[in-house]
């Protein structure tokens, strides 16, 4: 049986959890980037729901998320088809856009956590302060309904699943509709270290 919590706000001050903790399904298999089927996970819920918290309280208090993050982490922006490979470059491109290309507070909607998988559903909240996808600061206001599916192994995150976080801003910064949307983040952050995923 899960228990059901939502919260209204994250800030970069306060944490406030809006848990939905449950199990996995029975019998659902999960399947890699190559659909083969994935080692089942060693994490269990209580252990994976400490390392998420840890670093969502990092990321909205500045404090150092790499240290929740393995060595190859990666990040996958689904909708674009945009993936960044390694620990330090994914937090470079996270913090620039949290810091520098927006300025901006995650909202949390709802949150599922499992053993060794999360899913979170959130709004990108903020203000575009810096080039973005070759957009030059708007000064334009934000908030864009996401989600993002985070992997853990032993004891840390390992791949963050992206969805409609870039189409969203885009949309919303140049008017953009989702299909015309370039396929790469640029304006620093995810740029340097960027690749088509596949």
């Amino acid at each position: 049986m899960a228990t059901r919590h939502q919260s209204s706000s994250l800030s970069r001050r306060t944490f406030t959890t809006g848990i939905v903790i449950t199990p996995l399904i029975a019998g659902l298999t999960v399947r890699g980037a190559a659909g083969q089927e994935a080692t089942p996970a060693t994490m269990s819920v209580k252990e994976t729901q400490q390392v998420l918290n840890g670093y969502v309280a990092a990321l909205l208090g500045g404090g150092d998320v790499g240290q929740y993050l393995t060595e190859d982490f990666v990040v996958k922006f689904m909708d674009i088809g945009l993936e960044v490979s390694g620990r330090q470059e994914s937090v470079d491109g996270l913090i620039t856009l949290h810091t520098v290309q927006f300025d901006a507070q995650p909202e949390l909607v709802n949150m599922v956590v499992g053993e060794g998988i999360a899913a979170i559903e959130a709004v990108f909240i903020g203000t575009h302060t810096g080039e973005f996808n070759g957009i030059p600061a708007s000064g334009t206001s934000v908030a864009v309904p996401y989600s993002v599916f985070v992997l853990f192994e032993d004891g840390l995150i390992t791949e963050f699943h992206l969805y409609n976080l870039v189409t969203g801003l885009m949309a919303q910064i140049a008017g953009t509709p989702a299909s015309a949307t370039p396929s790469g983040v640029t304006g620093g952050g995810f740029a340097s270290s960027r690749r088509s995923a596949g």
